[in-house]
């Protein structure tokens, strides 16, 4: 079966200085949940970066379902991205002159998507996150946990072979946090999703099968 993600012989370094990964193998196959954790400064976002094809890497490769990301044309690589992979931020990423429903729908819109299909699909999933009384409510009118749980909705919209969260739960408190995890759970039940979560929280790394430590640039 091939791997929803997988890391080959990755490494990277910012210019004139040392390496701050080293040779990075990780493999994630499909439906697993796996939590990447580490001390600050460790390379935890920077390997979830290169994953999503955002940075490069000096050395190596990240396939996602056997695709070499880093060999699909720059202006191609972006679509492939948004049919592959759903991110999650820390900060959330909603942007606030756009309601709850326009920010779940808008990677359908970049597809080119009519609006009426995107705006019925993002209210379906607004719905199942027992969001849909506020389809027409601001990030800044809501809760933390609502604009968390509207950004995991704008993850899921194109239904993408792996999500990568990067501290979902770090701005939530404890009960808000224990919702959002209950939610990544029953999206993993139901769509078979892989996930690469980073984070240093011990309640967010049991969500995972299997946790791998990042220490010195080096799993």
């Amino acid at each position: 079966m091939t791997a929803a993600l997988k890391i080959n012989s990755v490494s990277y370094k910012y210019p004139n200085k040392n390496l701050l990964l080293s040779n990075i193998n990780l493999e994630i196959k499909e439906g697993e949940i796996v939590c990447l954790i580490g001390k600050s400064g460790c390379g935890k976002t920077t390997l979830l970066n290169i994953a999503a094809g955002l940075i490069k890497p000096v050395e190596g490769n990240v396939r996602i379902g056997g695709t070499d990301i880093y060999n699909i044309k720059k202006n191609k690589l972006s679509s492939f991205r948004g049919e592959n992979i759903g991110y999650i931020f820390q900060s959330f990423n909603l942007l606030n002159n756009m309601n709850f429903l326009d920010n779940v729908a808008m990677p359908l819109e970049l597809s080119g998507c009519r609006k009426r299909l995107r705006e019925e699909k993002a209210e379906e999933l607004l719905e199942a996150l027992e969001l849909y009384d506020k389809l027409d409510s601001y990030p800044y009118q809501l809760s933390g946990g609502e604009q968390q749980r509207a950004a995991i909705a704008r993850a899921l919209i194109r239904r993408p072979r792996i999500i990568l969260a990067d501290e979902p739960t770090g701005n939530l408190d404890s009960e808000t946090e224990r919702v959002i995890l209950g939610l990544l759970k029953d999206i993993r039940k139901k769509y078979n999703t892989s996930m690469l979560i980073v984070t240093h929280d011990e309640e967010v790394s049991s969500l995972g099968d299997r946790i791998i430590n990042i220490k010195d640039g080096r799993i």
